[in-house]
């Protein structure tokens, strides 16, 4: 297993972009793929995309980001890649229902962010979970699932 201790740089640095880019024609390029809850912690155990198993153990000084390259050698790269969030859009069908979403998905300790009329919640885990979870509110036919 491969210990990370440190942040060599990130990809879009130019020297570390060149270096990346030549490596990628000669040697093993691989990513880690972390989520936007993953990538705020500072020890993980992670796969890369090629299944090599990594433990990141960071100083808390020292924070993960899109790019971050994490091994640099003469024929091997490994980085951060951060996986695009997922919502579950809602559109609740009055302002009354609306409140009553909001107050649940807090309760829920959901993240969400707002749109117009509708509640976007961030999904963490499968999206079978969220409509299980929120079954009561699609029920009733007071919320209905935009995207």
């Amino acid at each position: 297993m491969m210990v990370v201790n440190d942040i060599v740089g990130l990809v879009t640095d130019q020297q570390l972009n060149e270096k990346v880019h030549d490596i990628s024609h000669h040697g093993t390029v691989e990513k880690v793929i972390l989520n936007t809850e993953d990538i705020s912690r500072h020890r993980l155990k992670v796969k890369t995309n090629l299944g090599r198993e990594i433990a990141i153990q960071l100083p808390r000084q020292t924070h993960l980001q899109n790019g971050a390259v994490l091994h640099l050698s003469d024929q091997h790269v490994v980085f951060v890649e951060v996986s695009t969030p997922e919502y579950l859009r809602l559109k609740p069908i009055d302002t009354a229902t609306a409140l009553e979403l909001g107050y649940f998905a807090g309760n829920m300790h959901w993240q969400i962010k707002f749109d117009d009329d509708c509640i976007e919640i961030l999904m963490q885990s499968g999206k079978a979970h969220y409509l299980e979870r929120l079954a009561h509110f699609f029920d009733r036919n007071v919320v209905s699932i935009v995207s």
